[in-house]
């Protein structure tokens, strides 16, 4: 319930843009890999190749992303942020950054640092467990 409230707050601030809550991620990925091709995409944040290619044809028509045939691999391509998708990065950041203080709206500074801790390690403990069949981890 959390998430929904969450996407739907990022949704409605990015709508101005043209970009969607799935896209951002893809635009904040590519700011930090620059260059790197739809598999490595995929696999970096845990999707499917065929999700990973309509989010970038998206981001292709709206003039985000640019491709190329990748050198070493000609029938893979490299993906790139253009001029307009790197002006976007500060946008997406200053929206997640309010997001984030709507979250923690009313907490002391030091329950922010502890739930903020708490959270990344839920986030790791189902990353890292994520092909686990169940069993007694704490």
């Amino acid at each position: 319930m959390i998430d929904r409230h969450n996407i739907s707050y990022i949704e409605k601030r990015l709508a101005p843009h043209g970009i969607g809550a799935g896209q951002f991620r893809y635009i904040l990925l590519l700011h930090r890999n620059e260059g790197i091709n739809q598999e490595q995409l995929s696999q970096l944040l845990e999707l499917d190749k065929t999700t990973t290619a309509r989010a970038v044809a998206k981001l292709l028509t709206l003039d985000i992303v640019q491709r190329e045939t990748d050198p070493a691999d000609n029938r893979s391509y490299l993906i790139h942020l253009t001029t307009k998708g790197r002006e976007m990065v500060p946008v997406i950041e200053n929206i997640l950054g309010e997001s984030t203080e709507r979250m923690v709206k009313g907490f002391a500074p030091d329950d922010r640092k502890i739930f903020i801790s708490y959270l990344t390690r839920v986030h790791d403990n189902l990353t890292n467990s994520r092909f686990d069949t169940g069993g007694d981890d704490e």
